[in-house]
This record gives structure tokens, sequence and C-alpha cells, in this order.
């Protein structure tokens, strides 16, 4: 069975960690969420506790 020389191993780890940064920024800049949406959420979760210290 041969054996990969260590130079190898090294270009493919280089691959794959420049390939997960990449495709993690392509789906991070794929979700837009709806700001208006997640602040009207916030207000009427706010509105609806009532703390009491």
């Amino acid at each position: 069975m041969p054996q990969m020389a260590p130079l190898w191993w090294e270009c493919l780890y280089i691959m794959f960690t420049i390939s997960f940064f990449i495709m993690s920024n392509i789906l991070y800049h794929m979700i837009k969420p709806n700001l208006l949406l997640i602040k009207d959420n916030k207000m009427s979760k706010a509105s609806q506790l009532n703390w009491k210290w």
C-alpha cells in the first residue's frame, strides 16, 4: 500500500481548509434575515415578560 508524502498531506489539508472557509463564507452571506421581524419579535417578547426583582 503506497504512502502519501508529508507535503501532499499538507496540500490536502490546506485545500480542505480553504474550501471549508469559502463554503462557510458563501453560506453565511446567502442568508439575509428580515431585520424588521427580528426587532418586532424582540419588542413583543419584551412586552410580554413581566419581571419582578
